[in-house]
């Protein structure tokens, strides 16, 4: 199942089935993670990964140019590898990707 939400022209993509994903085209887009192991990969867009945890409950690496965040908690976001995605959102608090 995948859900797209438009809301202020940012679209959201629902990803509780989804497995890997590119986005296409130039609208600014927000993923939520999900319990897989997934391979993001963004658009021309100002992309945002979802999290479901607190930012602490996250490992996050930036190696050469993909972004790796894993999650320490089991069976919730799992392993995600990000490319060309410009924001981690988590509970509590938001990271911008060029600050890593």
């Amino acid at each position: 199942m995948l859900v797209k939400i438009r809301h202020l022209s940012v679209a959201l993509k629902h990803a509780q089935y989804l497995k890997d994903d590119t986005l296409t085209g130039n609208k600014d887009s927000n993923v939520v993670a999900n319990q897989f192991d997934n391979n993001i990969n963004g658009n021309t867009g100002f992309n945002t990964v979802i999290f479901a945890g607190q930012a602490a409950q996250y490992q996050i690496t930036n190696e050469n140019g993909a972004v790796k965040v894993q999650d320490l908690q089991d069976d919730r976001d799992g392993m995600n590898t990000l490319v060309d995605i410009e924001k981690l959102q988590f509970s509590d608090s938001t990271i911008e990707v060029a600050s890593l």
